[in-house]
């Protein structure tokens, strides 16, 4: 969000004053705003990753002891059962401890 604030709110007009339907503002917009919108994505992706470590590393991932909703998406993402995922997704059977 930071990332399309930063520009110019003149930017907006000119695009549109050189004849550019809403789509293509969108899609220049989103161009402009590119090395932002890259930065936010590597610090989301970041994040992400840095909380599976942290719960691998403290909490381990014991069926039915430590295993959390984070390890446990986890360990099915890289056994590639998708029925599995989808029960984790969407249900609060998941045979986590807590």
């Amino acid at each position: 969000m930071a990332g399309i604030q930063q520009l110019d709110p003149k930017l907006r007009l000119q695009i549109q004053a050189l004849g550019a339907s809403r789509m293509q503002m969108v899609g220049m917009l989103l161009l402009e705003a590119r090395l932002p919108l890259l930065a936010a994505i590597m610090a989301g992706f970041g994040a992400v990753i840095s909380e599976v470590g942290a719960s691998m590393m403290v909490g381990g991932n014991i069926l039915g002891q430590t295993r959390v909703m984070t390890t446990a998406i986890v360990g099915e993402v890289s056994k590639v059962i998708f029925p599995s995922l989808s029960r984790l997704a969407f249900t609060n059977d998941t045979g986590l401890c807590g």
